[in-house]
């Protein structure tokens, strides 16, 4: 399928597909998923809806950046899933750390209530 024909910004389109052969006329814009077994814990869909709503949460200028990231993987849902599990683990030791600074911070004041040695 030819891409331009549909008169869009091809830097806001992406094409899913089970097959890379089906957008090759505009591969930049192509993301190949696992074809669909009949497995009734296939997580595909849902780590999709996750993936696009990444793109749009991050305001990405262009989706061919991202596609062309994912597509160096034979599986790009499992590569993302495992980028934003990275993501979910440092953002909780960044709140750790944030919390120990504080907890820091804090034990380090002193209180107008409490007379100071001098």
């Amino acid at each position: 399928m030819d891409l331009t024909c549909l008169n869009r910004d091809l830097s806001r389109v992406i094409l899913l597909d089970t097959s890379k052969e089906h957008y090759k006329l505009n591969p930049r814009n192509g993301l190949a998923l696992k074809k669909w077994t009949g497995d009734k814990d296939d997580r595909e869909l849902y780590d999709l809806a996750a993936f696009l709503q990444t793109i749009v949460t991050n305001k990405v200028k262009d989706v061919r950046s991202v596609l062309l990231y994912y597509n160096d993987f034979d599986d790009p849902m499992q590569k993302f899933r495992e980028n934003q599990a990275a993501v979910l683990k440092t953002q909780s030791e960044l709140s750790k750390l944030q919390a120990e600074e504080k907890m820091k911070k804090a034990q380090g004041r002193t209180s107008p209530f409490i007379p100071q040695k001098r």
